[in-house]
């Protein structure tokens, strides 16, 4: 009998929009609890959340790195430090200004719209 209703459970993977904003929520809450003396720190991060609102290049894995552990302004010293290794695990493996060098290689590109329009019609050509 319970082979007969066995039914597999299948774990159902975190959709990459919701993984996104953690990212960006983790980013916007890490900024707040910058010291200010960490000024270039505090430039790539705002390159971060910039590249997630309005440019989304970060692979998914990049971004399972900002969002899957997620910080508040009460967080501890020792989380707030897991955040702060892998935005320098980022910087070190993108450089500073990576969002600049994309944005300049793309830039002489021109954008194309393709319309795609579907006939629709119910015409039958071997009568």
């Amino acid at each position: 009998e319970n082979i007969k209703t066995f039914k597999p459970n299948y774990k159902t993977g975190r959709s990459d929009i919701a993984l996104e904003a953690k990212a960006l929520e983790n980013l916007k809450v890490y900024l707040k609890l910058l010291p200010g003396n960490e000024e270039n720190l505090a430039n790539f991060v705002k390159m971060l959340i910039k590249d997630l609102k309005k440019y989304h290049t970060l692979s998914v894995r990049t971004l399972g790195r900002l969002g899957r552990k997620s910080i508040n302004p009460k967080s501890n010293e020792k989380e707030i430090k897991a955040l702060t290794n892998e935005i320098n695990w980022i910087r070190n493996q993108f450089g500073d200004n990576y969002l600049h060098k994309i944005l300049k290689r793309v830039d002489n590109q021109k954008n194309e719209v393709i319309i795609a329009v579907e006939n629709n019609s119910q015409t039958n050509l071997f009568e």
